[in-house]
């Protein structure tokens, strides 16, 4: 998975959002996609990362089986989340936002 960095020389203040897609007023928009960790299973489960619902791939790279793999977040419909996240089991969404 390619790895971005957000830098923004104008806008300092750069945030993700998980359970959403679009930024509150005043933000900018850098990307939206999918809240993604490792397994929970997993001994290397640390942090959860929003990955781009535009994800590319880098040309000729192929399967590397050794590393972490990244898993979809889902919440469950008995969530203390709820509301105002939609508790409906599917993936979370997330938004990267800058100011």
């Amino acid at each position: 998975v390619p790895c971005s960095v957000c830098y923004t020389a104008n806008r300092p203040a750069v945030l993700m959002i998980p359970g959403k897609y679009t930024c509150p007023t005043g933000w900018n928009t850098e990307y939206y996609g999918y809240l993604m960790t490792a397994h929970y299973g997993h001994e290397s489960q640390t942090l959860y990362s929003c990955m781009d619902a535009g994800l590319e791939v880098i040309p000729g790279t192929g399967v590397y089986n050794e590393g972490l793999f990244f898993y979809n977040v889902e919440i469950a419909s008995h969530a203390s989340l709820c509301p105002p996240y939609d508790c409906s089991g599917e993936e979370l969404t997330c938004v990267v936002c800058s100011k």
